[in-house]
């Protein structure tokens, strides 16, 4: 059984790390213990309260000699109390990576007050042996620069989204303010730094972005440089909307922007197309789990990396409400001009030059000096004693 947790907001008070800003690590007090009739709770009853009493105490060392069975009747014995914690799926995901994604694939949090900064979320998510898929939703009006520039080493991230909106204008008092920024282009080349020098990103997959005022179409000569992204999808930008106003050389396939094809969303006929595009401004991790059905023409460019069967998980910090198609319909209809739906331009590689040791010289009128023949030393003596 997948884990969903909506939470209003974060614990504020509690100091137990990340893990627990919006769960708490203790059972509940005076419940019932698990016995089929009257009489002093079994030994094995005992055991298995006084190990999840407080789970914030557990680490994956514990759990390197206990076999799947037990684990399972643990994992059990916390749903029946409605306790079954991040931490504890985390754990159980990295030590039984083939049975535990049976019972419980995915783990999603929602909150629409995420506690800042958001360093702690997304070391949580992070995982650089990969034991689990992350898909990001965040907004950047609760993100310092450091939050984002963080992303771009996530080794296990698939799909992102960042967006601008406030969705709590009461915000807590216990926040520290922080100063609003924008996702821009600098950020993003640090993201693409960090991928080229340590592989970080390799995974990703989705990009979606919206109202992010400072990028520029620049941003696409840098995340041509990801080798597993298919699809970023760029809403409500000014800087976008402003420099696609007036496109030159468009084609079928929209505009070509380094190795990608960008079409806007007014461009696309009604029918099938426009249904389609749809479809990207849905949820994140529906848009993502549609793209793994699809298959890349271009047999150049690298498959995930990642099993599909891996166990996902999805944060909201938090994410833009998109489960209702006909209001999305509506909303893109609206703001037509400002959807941008950026794929791969497969035929890119193509077009590129020649690799330079298989090209021809530019210039094969090249001045040369001339070859003359080499001269005997009895004549050049005989020139110069005038001979």
């Amino acid at each position: 059984m997948s884990i969903i947790l909506d939470s209003p907001s974060a614990q504020h008070d509690f100091r137990r790390g990340p893990h627990w800003y919006h769960e708490s690590p203790f059972l509940p007090i005076g419940e019932k213990c698990d016995r089929n009739g009257p009489g002093a709770s079994s030994l094995k009853d005992i055991a298995t309260r006084r190990l999840l009493m407080d789970q914030s105490a557990l680490k994956p060392e514990l759990f390197e000699y206990v076999p799947w069975k037990i684990a399972q009747e643990l994992w059990e014995f916390l749903g029946r109390r409605g306790k079954q914690t991040l931490l504890m799926w985390k754990i159980l995901t990295m030590r039984y990576s083939e049975h535990f994604p049976q019972i419980s694939p995915s783990y999603c949090l929602r909150t629409r007050s995420p506690r800042i900064p958001l360093k702690g979320y997304i070391d949580i998510i992070r995982s650089d042996d990969c034991h689990w898929r992350a898909a990001l939703s965040l907004s950047t009006a609760y993100a310092s620069v450091s939050d984002l520039v963080d992303i771009g080493d996530l080794k296990n991230l698939v799909a992102l989204e960042i967006n601008g909106r406030i969705f709590d204008q009461n915000m807590s008092a216990n926040m520290e303010p922080i100063e609003r920024t924008e996702l821009n282009d600098g950020i993003v080349r640090s993201w693409v730094d960090v991928t080229q020098s340590t592989g970080s990103l390799e995974n990703l997959q989705v990009l979606r972005i919206y109202q992010q005022n400072s990028l520029t179409h620049h941003i696409f000569w840098m995340l041509e440089k990801l080798p597993r992204l298919k699809l970023v999808v760029i809403y409500h930008c000014e800087k976008f909307t402003q420099e696609f106003s007036h496109p030159k050389a468009r084609t079928k396939n929209g505009v070509q922007v380094a190795g990608w094809n960008a079409q806007r969303y007014d461009w696309l006929p009604d029918g099938p197309q426009k249904t389609d595009a749809l479809k990207y401004l849905g949820p994140l991790l529906k848009v993502y789990e549609e793209g793994l059905c699809l298959k890349d023409p271009d047999h150049r460019r690298k498959a995930p990396k990642l099993d599909p069967n891996i166990p996902m998980m999805e944060f909201g910090l938090p994410a833009l409400a998109c489960d209702d198609a006909e209001k999305e319909r509506r909303r893109a209809q609206y703001a037509a001009k400002s959807i941008f739906l950026f794929t791969r331009d497969n035929d890119y590689n193509d077009r590129k030059r020649a690799p330079h040791e298989i090209q021809q010289p530019r210039n094969t009128s090249k001045r040369r000096m001339k070859e003359r023949g080499g001269r005997e030393m009895a004549d050049v003596l005989g020139d110069f004693f005038g001979m």
